[in-house]
């Protein structure tokens, strides 16, 4: 959760006005300021297994062949996109290569706030990317049984963010219960460090107002009221690897390839909530704003072998470590709150309230992967290729090094929740003419949640490649994916709202490339 901040459920007024010792009554408000601070201490430095998933999980673009296929092109190598799963694809190469790969995103997303009056909401994202450019070149050997070395660098895309949706409705519970439970029995003077990211912008905007009797906060409309709920999230970047990878082929019968990839992370996230009320004497409308930026980078290791079983079925293994990354964050959010109080303010105005800028670093350690792929070559007419990926999420871990208490408590979260997941993807090529290629490809998977046995289709693709001359050649290929999410855009005890999203993923990918020899 992006405020950072622990949940704590408030102690109740009437427990605390039934004790008539004031003294007794002084030290359960101080005890309770502090533990408060010390919890939202921990969270205001720690990440949530949200961002285990997202950093965990990898949806590969690599060149228009490798996606138009499915993402299976281990077995049978000779591409660039087969190299983010297989470095010993690398092995199968004989002449140099050049290859740039742009390509476009369309998302779209239709959202919907759950036991709400009000239906669907649609929202689309377009953006130009550049998932894969790549240089190899190849050494020939001539007196050795190891008859090419090879040497490849090039960054991919592993992962995308990109993504915008937007829900709308009406339903009880407004988001001012929600900043009053993260601020109630902390004197304003301590929100600051008690609840910057929630309690200290409400309050400043006026949202919540604090009564000196109970030290509990109250907003200027009712816990149960109906309101007009909205909210847009945009959510920008991806994670890039830029890759070193060498092989070689022996006898035309092995290749083996190892990869030292650098991932870059780059993610940027904006959530805008607003809410309305008509009619209402005092409440017009507030909005709060939530901004997170994370920037990392990291390293991590493939290794790769491919053999050739009587030059039509080429069997493949890759192993890849886990990645180990350094993130940073800053983050910071805004309340505004507009309302009609003549009695006290015949002018007020837009109220507006600022959470310091939050800054922390911490370091991310993703899953092991291993890989075994098939690829059956048809003749003349084409290939067919599979690959299975295991993926153990169980592994994942931070360290977080200012807040070993809170470190603990959420990779055993990650034990908890996350589980191992098996994905396998198939990809066909076929050669109708020369110089033309059609190609196809599913892919399938398991949740990677531990009590989830689900198995989804997670994409199809489509793909064309024409060879303009010997040497010269273009791909496109196209890829659909399609996710059901839930999400909520804050939390209370048992009155959380609920988000259901359909997403629909699209890219649009070219490669341009040139074989020198």
């Amino acid at each position: 959760m992006n405020e950072k901040e622990a949940e704590i459920l408030p102690v109740s007024a009437f427990f605390i006005s039934a004790i008539s010792n004031k003294k007794f009554l002084d030290m359960i408000r101080q005890l309770t300021i502090l533990c408060f601070s010390v919890l939202c201490l921990f969270t205001m430095e720690a990440q949530t297994i949200d961002d285990a998933i997202r950093y965990g999980k990898l949806s590969r673009s690599g060149s228009a062949r490798g996606m138009g296929m499915g993402g299976a092109l281990g077995a049978i190598g000779g591409d660039f996109g087969a190299l983010s799963t297989n470095p010993a694809g690398i092995g199968m190469y004989k002449w140099n290569e050049v290859e740039l790969s742009p390509g476009l995103l369309l998302n779209s997303t239709s959202s919907e706030l759950l036991n709400s009056q009000g239906g669907a909401t649609d929202e689309t994202q377009f953006r130009f990317v550049v998932p894969a450019a790549s240089y190899v070149y190849v050494k020939k050997l001539q007196s050795s049984r190891w008859t090419r070395r090879t040497l490849a660098v090039g960054v991919a895309r592993v992962a995308d963010y990109n993504s915008a949706f937007t829900f709308n409705g009406r339903q009880d519970n407004s988001i001012t219960n929600y900043f009053i439970d993260r601020s109630n029995f902390v004197n304003p003077d301590n929100l600051n460090a008690s609840s910057p990211y929630v309690g200290l912008p409400a309050f400043d905007a006026f949202i919540t107002t604090f009564d000196i009797n109970t030290s509990t906060y109250f907003a200027d409309i009712d816990a149960g009221e109906v309101v007009n709920k909205n909210q847009t999230i945009v959510e920008k970047g991806g994670m890039d690897e830029i890759s070193l990878t060498v092989g070689a082929d022996y006898m035309n019968k092995l290749q083996l390839g190892a990869s030292l990839s650098l991932p870059v992370l780059n993610f940027n996230q904006k959530k805008e909530y607003t809410e309305t009320l008509d009619g209402h004497p005092i409440f017009r409308q507030l909005e709060f704003d939530e901004n997170l930026s994370a920037q990392g980078t990291g390293v991590n290791i493939k290794l790769g072998g491919k053999y050739i079983i009587a030059r039509k079925i080429h069997v493949s293994a890759a192993f890849h470590t886990p990645t180990w990354m350094r993130i940073s964050e800053e983050f910071d959010n805004r309340a505004n709150y507009t309302y009609v109080f003549s009695e006290l303010f015949p002018n007020p105005g837009p109220q507006e309230g600022l959470s310091p800028l939050g800054a922390f670093e911490y370091q991310y350690r993703g899953p092991w992967r291993a890989i075994g792929g098939l690829g059956v070559i048809i003749g003349r007419a084409g290939v067919i290729t599979a690959e299975a990926e295991f993926v153990n999420h169980k592994s994942s871990r931070f360290t977080i090094t200012d807040d070993p208490g809170y470190e603990e408590l959420l990779n055993r979260e990650i034990d908890q929740r996350l589980g191992s997941a098996l994905s396998v993807r198939t990809g066909i090529e076929l050669r109708p003419a020369e110089k033309l290629r059609i190609r196809g490809g599913v892919g399938l998977g398991q949740s990677i949640f531990a009590d989830a046995d689900d198995i989804d289709l997670q994409y199809w693709t489509l793909g064309v490649g024409v060879w303009l001359s010997n040497s010269f050649f273009i791909d496109g290929a196209f890829r659909h994916e399609q996710i059901d999410q839930l999400y909520n855009p804050y939390e209370l005890n048992n009155a959380t709202p609920e988000i259901t999203s359909d997403i629909g993923r699209n890219a649009l990918v070219f490669t341009v490339g040139y074989r020198f020899f």
